[in-house]
């Protein structure tokens, strides 16, 4: 029982493990998840606003236009996961890894990814206004000229690299 693991501190219960399992247009608004494994999961189009998902492997995972407004993922693995148009508007992404997540087209506005690592990652065409970058790893993650940062971020100088894109 995950409550009980949540609870008791990793002590007793289970923790919640639900790999590779589609749970695309899912409703989970507050269903606390912390510290579950995730691995390979497709949320996409999923409400996952007031989700507990802090310290929760979502490696590989699909989050393709998910709803994760205001959510905390504080510690929380995102690598190699698809975040493509997703709503992270004010969610916390403090110290989470985001290394080669595709977060293309996403809304980070005003949220917190102090001490994130977003190396590699795809920030194209994502919106970044307001968002906390203090102390996070931006070195080789993408962008391109629709790419909107805060006027105090300069990309260069963090290490990024921008992206044309070609008429065909």
């Amino acid at each position: 029982d995950h409550k009980l693991y949540l609870e008791s501190f990793g002590g007793g219960g289970c923790k919640a493990t639900l790999k590779g399992v589609d749970l695309r247009n899912i409703n989970l608004s507050n269903a606390n998840l912390r510290g579950a494994d995730l691995t390979g999961v497709n949320l996409s189009d999923s409400d996952l606003k007031g989700v507990g998902l802090s310290d929760t492997d979502l490696s590989f995972s699909r989050l393709v236009s998910a709803n994760l407004n205001g959510v905390d993922l504080t510690g929380t693995c995102l690598f190699w996961s698809d975040l493509n148009g997703a709503d992270l508007r004010c969610a916390d992404l403090s110290g989470s890894n985001l290394v080669s997540a595709n977060l293309s087209n996403a809304n980070l506005s005003k949220a917190s990814l102090t001490e994130a690592d977003l190396g590699s990652a795809d920030l194209t065409g994502a919106t970044l206004i307001g968002a906390d970058l203090t102390g996070a790893h931006l070195t080789g993650a993408k962008y391109d000229k629709d790419t909107i940062f805060s006027i105090d971020v300069n990309p260069k100088d963090r290490g990024m690299i921008l992206i044309y894109h070609c008429p065909l």
